[in-house]
């Protein structure tokens, strides 16, 4: 996304959504050119993300599936939404295609790509969970004596 226009902004950024007059923080957004806000003095409503990530843990996945898509769904300027498993690599990556309709690419290989075709690239899943030690992986704790 460097030097294309794209702004990623982090889990601190709320994001405005239409049909209620609330927000979510998701845990990623991107902007593509300028970053639109609810309030323009008070920056704190992003308004035109073009692509929104969130990490899944037990606790959240199922609101971060359902709920949270939903509303998410009904921002104009969105066009990816991706899910990430904190336990297994495990992507989720939903697109808006042509005709409107949200499609889902499964991913569940390091090798494999993320085709982010509304920001002009394509990411590496590896470079995604670059670093990152899965719930599955971790060392089982110990039973305490």
């Amino acid at each position: 996304m460097r030097g294309k226009g794209y702004t990623p902004v982090g889990s601190d950024q709320r994001v405005h959504v239409k049909n209620k007059s609330s927000f979510l923080y998701p845990d990623l957004s991107v902007v593509c050119g300028q970053p639109k806000f609810l309030e323009a003095k008070k920056p704190d409503t992003l308004l035109n993300p073009v692509f929104l990530a969130e990490v899944l843990s037990a606790s959240t996945q199922d609101k971060d599936r359902g709920e949270k898509f939903m509303l998410y769904r009904q921002i104009p300027s969105l066009r990816h939404y991706l899910l990430l498993s904190s336990e297994a690599v495990h992507a989720e990556l939903y697109s808006l295609d042509e005709r409107g309709r949200w499609v889902l690419t499964e991913i569940r290989e390091l090798s494999a790509m993320l085709d982010l075709e509304a920001l002009g690239c394509q990411l590496p899943l590896a470079a995604v969970y670059e670093g990152v030690t899965l719930a599955a992986d971790a060392p089982e704790e110990l039973p305490a004596a």
